[in-house]
């Protein structure tokens, strides 16, 4: 508890939220105000820098990342990209995908 900061709601900027769940020991919320479901207790910034700069965190990545990276690709990748194509009426779909690590 002693690394989590409160933040405010992040579409209407107040702080008056109703819990919802606890999820991995954070609590997400409604905002009562205009009802965006947030995660009002973060991790500062400092937490992300050390962590992400760690080995350990470098090796279980790339362990991770290159291990499955061709699974990934067929299984997810190809079989997403082919699903979504079934409603686009051109031939070579390309997407942008804007995602989070691997």
């Amino acid at each position: 508890m002693d690394l989590l900061f409160e933040v405010n709601c992040h579409c209407c900027g107040k702080n008056e939220y109703t819990t919802l769940f606890l999820k991995d020991g954070f609590e997400v919320a409604e905002c009562n105000h205009c009802s965006l479901v947030f995660v009002p207790k973060i991790l500062g910034d400092d937490h992300y820098t050390e962590t992400y700069a760690s080995e350990t965190y470098a090796s279980v990545v790339a362990k991770l990342g290159f291990e499955s990276h061709e699974y990934r690709k067929e299984r997810f990748g190809k079989e997403r990209v082919a699903k979504i194509a079934e409603y686009l009426n051109i031939q070579r779909p390309e997407f942008l995908d804007v995602g989070c690590s691997t």
